[in-house]
């Protein structure tokens, strides 16, 4: 959780998700964070919304009064920063290239998948002209492929504090790629340009999980520049994820139609796709009447057509209706306020009622024939077609209705028939059974049902009669409907939905982030300026942009060691690593590694070491192409263990007497935060030692927005790591590790209390990490001790934290089953800080435990090392009570070299002397290996 930073600026609450593959339900979170940071600086709001106005007003522009939007073209200027861990979050420069590919091709009017838009939406498929290009000139001045590679724990916040190294926004777009998004659900989110002005200018820019790129996913990122250029989605403003997916609202652009927004392609088109400002067809205006119809019509009735409106005050057209016309049967209509013909073809004989005796069969160049067409851009949804039926006492006796849905291959359905004197055929063909009918009294509705027709396209029904008793009887229809419902198509392939099939703008979208791009808010209009392609280098680049940037610059060496492909410091004496290349800025013609006391095998990319001696080493890598080089050494990068242990058995560390030094601190990013050895602050008394993690930093005098002035905001998920010297553990059993700890918090609400303490164990020198269940205050902890199991000193005030008292301190402890692989086991405490970290402090670390029968050999010798640390110049002594074999001393310094050896022979002594060759050792770290017969043990011994 972030914390507030100020009322200047717009601080958003967020919490972290992760992706493991791209969700095609993900959602952005543009509105969200939008309204949160109108929220905390309603100043941003109020200009926000003047912005919307002045630009909905801006029919003035030349550019656009001129309608020569689609003659100008931008270019825009962008950077990509990935900010990582080493891990698939570090996006390559080629997934980058691809992606701009593929937003181009968007914007550019050339995605491929466009031959999918519905009919609707082909003729408002835009080419935006705008254009997006990588820059090569950095804001330094320097060559640049217009990708910042940048290693942080930000990459697991992935929220506005994450967006690290923004380039002047005037200049270019920032984009910040991160490993995970800090909304839960999201895939990216941009602001709009007006709700990043003033002290909001930090935030502007695109943020995006990792996943939404690799692989050239594209309408992620194109959906958020439409965001940053002005556009809303196409439901409006609405938060669909929490004003929920019935929501259907407009984006207030012309030819976008209201819209309900979908979290995913929905099926059922055309029908579930007007679910917003949708009609009832057979509404006002909905039903042929034929009023108008006298004797000399003719053909084609006059009466005005139906006209279905979306509402009593919008009248605008949802469907468009031809007028009713008669086709192959007399030339004008027998009736008067009725749609009837004669001219039939015949087959009954007079008053026939029996259905088998008609001979008569279908004309189907003789009927009646409407046609619906659904107004522009909209659709229909149709149940059933329902009329007025009769004839008169000659007319035909049999009818049926088609549609142009099938070519008029057959009968349409027939749901219902109101008169007892009508029967249906298993065709569908309809029968008047009784003899006569008078032409006054038409018989009841007749309905055609199950329709379930969806449709954006003309559609046209035709009623055919038949079997007349003779070609002068009439056979007529009335107040003809057709049931079902109309409204506008939702632009649900808009690339402003949340759908997953996205595959336009629409003019009017164009034209909207033409204005943002000719706008002061947010400084847009300074991208386009004519001097930014110069200061950017867009000026001289081309797309489609390749693997050759233009132009080549210098590389920026980068590196990284793994093991299980995992980012480690750790290694044995003698195994093999893996080290990763991962160099960024250019292509790379030769790479010139260096390994301190380190054998390399494998290719120059990824090499394999193997280091011949323990201790910290440091690794330098060089990379080159034609236009330079560069290098970057690391200083005590790989701390390499060797295979025996500090420590023998059970053991209670004191940081009093030197051991202290024996642990490794691991601060991978090198910051601020580490673990440090304090005095006057442990548990017992305050001349005691301790480790303090130092979360804590005063930052009141740090300059606006600096990296300082973030830090509190930037604390959250930094690691740092305390590993402990080696343990020999093959023959101790019963192993209780305690440790006692003090640590307060600055978070006032439980749900900001997000620090973790979780302890590791490592076989294998610290290549890979197993985590303990811990019990501390009375509960197992099998993820680690956090909440109030790690508060042990309160609120710390947003100070820096020190335990006044042993009240503060707490003994936490977890049970170690050894193995005969227990030979040089390490520990390991990882914090994992939130932003309202404090300060952690971990003292007395014991391994308690109880030494077994085959190692009672070393533990009767009562072995004491002295003085030990000593001083520079002094001998080693070593005391003990000879058993009944031979003690051998082997003394190596730290890279394993034997600087002393001797066997003492005397056997059921005390043994008391000074070791030979010890003499005269400078100061370091010396390992004293300690065999009896078939036991071994090994001390460390500390010089000054």
């Amino acid at each position: 959780m972030k914390k507030l930073i100020g009322t200047a600026l717009c601080t958003l609450l967020v919490f972290t998700g992760t992706f493991a593959q791209v969700d095609p339900n993900a959602w952005c979170a543009s509105d969200r964070m939008m309204q949160e940071a109108f929220k905390r600086q309603p100043e941003l709001k109020d200009a926000y919304y003047a912005s919307l106005l002045l630009q909905n007003s801006r029919t003035d522009n030349p550019l656009v009064a001129a309608g020569n939007k689609s003659n100008h073209h931008y270019r825009i200027p962008v950077v990509f920063h990935i900010i990582h861990q080493y891990g698939s979050e570090n996006v390559s420069d080629s997934e980058v290239y691809t992606e701009m590919q593929v937003i181009n091709d968007q914007f550019l009017g050339n995605d491929p998948d466009s031959v999918n838009l519905v009919d609707e939406f082909v003729n408002l498929h835009s080419n935006t002209n705008i254009e997006f290009v990588l820059a090569s000139i950095d804001p330094d001045g320097n060559c640049t492929n217009g990708i910042d590679h940048i290693y942080s724990h930000e990459t697991q916040a992935g929220d506005d504090f994450s967006k690290l190294n923004q380039w002047n926004r005037a200049n270019y777009l920032n984009i910040w790629i991160t490993d995970n998004l800090g909304v839960s659900g999201a895939a990216a989110y941009a602001y709009r340009p007006a709700s990043t002005d003033g002290p909001g200018f930090w935030i502007d820019g695109i943020i995006s999980n990792d996943a939404y790129v690799n692989g050239g996913d594209g309408n992620t990122l194109t959906h958020e520049i439409g965001h940053y250029l002005n556009l809303p989605h196409v439901f409006g403003d609405s938060d669909l994820i929490n004003d929920g997916p019935t929501i259907c609202n407009d984006d207030g652009i012309e030819d976008t139609p209201p819209t309900k927004g979908h979290l995913s392609c929905p099926n059922g088109y055309p029908a579930s796709w007007i679910t917003c400002s949708t009609q009832a067809i057979e509404d006002t205006l909905g039903t042929y009447t034929f009023d108008s119809i006298v004797p000399t019509s003719g053909m084609i009735d006059p009466t005005p057509v139906p006209v279905p409106q979306l509402s009593e005050t919008d009248t605008t057209v949802g469907v468009i209706y031809n007028n009713f016309t008669a086709v192959g049967v007399g030339a004008n209509p027998t009736t008067t306020g009725t749609f009837g013909f004669d001219g039939w073809d015949t087959g009954a004989a007079n008053g026939e009622t029996v259905y088998m005796n008609l001979t008569g069969n279908i004309n189907t160049s003789k009927y009646y024939e409407f046609t619906i067409t659904p107004e522009a851009r909209q659709g229909l949804e149709l149940d059933d077609i329902r009329f007025d039926v009769a004839r008169d006492l000659e007319g035909p006796r049999t009818y049926s209705v088609r549609w142009s849905e099938d070519g008029y291959a057959s009968n349409l359905p027939i749901n219902t028939i109101a008169n007892p004197d009508i029967f249906v055929d298993a065709t569908n063909d309809i029968f008047f059974i009784s003899a006569d009918y008078d032409s006054t009294e038409l018989g009841s509705v007749v309905e055609f049902g199950g329709l379930n027709f969806n449709s954006t396209a003309v559609l046209t029904f035709r009623i055919y009669a038949w079997n007349a008793e003779d070609a002068t009887g009439d056979f007529i229809v009335d107040n003809v409907m057709v049931n079902g419902t109309f409204g506008f198509v939702e632009d649900v392939q808009n690339y402003m939905d949340y759908s997953n099939c996205n595959y336009h703008y629409s003019p009017g979208q164009a034209e909207v982030m033409h204005i943002a791009l000719i706008e002061i808010a947010g400084q847009r209009n300074e991208l386009v300026d004519s001097l930014t392609p110069i200061i950017t280098g867009v000026d001289i680049q081309t797309l489609p942009q390749t693997d050759l940037t233009v132009p080549l610059c210098t590389p920026v060496a980068d590196f990284d060691m793994r093991a299980n492909s995992t980012s480690t410091r750790q290694v044995c004496v003698g195994e093999s690593v893996s080290f990763e290349d991962h160099s960024w800025n250019a292509v790379i013609d030769s790479r010139d590694w260096i390994f301190e006391d380190g054998t390399m095998s494998g290719t120059p990319t990824n090499p394999l070491v193997i280091f011949s001696s323990p201790g910290w080493k440091d690794v330098t890598l060089t990379v080159t192409n034609t236009t330079g080089s560069s290098t970057e050494t690391r200083e005590n990068y790989v701390y390499v263990s060797p295979t025996w242990g500090d420590f023998t058995g059970p053991t209670s560390i004191s940081l009093e007497n030197g051991y202290g030094g024996w642990f490794l601190n691991n601060n991978y990013e090198d910051n601020w935060a580490s673990y440090q050895l304090v005095t006057c602050i442990g548990i017992n008394n305050a001349s005691t030692t301790a480790f303090k993690l130092n979360n804590y930093k005063d930052v009141s005098n740090a300059d606006f927005l600096n990296d300082d002035y973030f830090y509190n905001q930037r604390l959250g998920h930094t690691l740092d790591e305390l590993v402990t010297p080696s343990f020999d553990l093959r023959n101790t059993s019963n192993i209780t590790v305690t440790f006692d700890y003090a640590y307060a918090t600055n978070a006032t609400q439980t749900i900001n209390l997000e620090e973790k303490l979780i302890i590791y164990y490592s076989r294998d020198c610290g290549k890979t990490w197993t985590p303990k269940t811990v019990t501390a205050n009375g509960s197992p902890q099998p993820g680690g001790l956090d909440g109030s199991d790690l508060v042990t000193g309160g609120f710390a005030g947003n100070l820096d934290y020190t335990p006044v008292s042993s009240a503060e301190w707490r003994t936490a402890s977890f049970t170690y089953s050894s193995t005969s692989a227990d030979d040089h086991t390490r520990f390991k405490f990882a914090f994992e800080a939130s932003d309202f970290a404090s300060n952690l402090f971990i003292d007395n670390i014991n391994v308690n435990g109880t030494l077994s029968l085959t190692s009672d050999e070393i533990a009767l010798l009562d072995l004491n090392v002295y003085p030990n640390p000593t001083s520079a110049g002094s001998a080693i002594n070593v005391s003990y009570t000879a058993q009944e074999e031979p003690v051998t001393f082997t003394l190596r310094d730290a890279q394993g070299k034997v600087v002393a050896e001797e066997t003492i022979t005397k056997t059921n002594a005390m043994v008391n002397q000074v070791l030979n060759g010890s003499e005269n050792l400078r100061s370091a770290c010396y390992f004293l290996e300690v065999a009896i017969g078939d036991h071994k043990t090994t001390r460390k011994v500390v010089v000054l």
